[in-house]
């Protein structure tokens, strides 16, 4: 669950605006941006209701008693409706949870009391990690790579027809361009 956790968080922090994602076996499930961090939320989980039962939550903003509740209310709100067993989370990760929040994630659902819930503190974007290199261990040795620092270029698009896309287009793509940078 901790590089679960982390591939969650090194997703999530690609994003200025509110945004959330849903991880499960390192890889993006989900992956969404809104104005209202709910919405964000409520569109990462349908991403896939069925992969994020059991999934890693991360989100870049506080979580408050609103998304909270939106947290612990996924199933019966939102996945039962699109096919989903169940859910619950492994895990939380956000710069910060109001006190109010933690009660409700705790006493709301059976599973809240065994999510563990991280606290970052503030993402700051000018001190986003950029060590150049990744190291990861496996058997009988570690592996040394390159970190993927390419982030999002919108200017370096080519187009080979004359159709260009629209906003709403390239947003949709940015989006999908970030959480494939962090697929596995």
């Amino acid at each position: 669950n901790l590089m679960d956790t982390n591939a969650a968080f090194e997703l999530v922090k690609e994003f200025s605006e509110p945004a959330a994602v849903v991880v499960k076996h390192l890889n993006p499930c989900g992956c969404a941006v809104d104005d209202d961090i709910c919405e964000a939320y409520r569109k990462a989980y349908e991403g896939d209701v069925v992969s994020a039962f059991g999934s890693i939550i991360a989100l870049n903003r506080n979580v408050n008693i609103e998304l909270a509740q939106t947290i612990m209310e996924s199933y019966s709100r939102f996945g039962k409706a699109l096919g989903a067993g169940g859910f619950f989370a492994e895990v939380i990760i956000a710069p910060a949870f109001d006190q109010d929040a933690v009660e409700i994630i705790r006493t709301l659902k059976a599973w809240g009391s065994r999510v563990r819930l991280i606290e970052t503190g503030p993402i700051d974007r000018a001190n986003i990690d950029s060590s150049e290199f990744d190291v990861r261990g496996i058997v009988g040795g570690m592996l040394l790579q390159k970190r993927d620092m390419v982030g999002w270029e919108p200017d370096a698009l080519t187009y080979p027809t004359k159709a260009r896309p629209t906003k709403k287009q390239l947003e949709d793509l940015r989006i999908a361009w970030l959480a494939g940078k962090h697929t596995k």
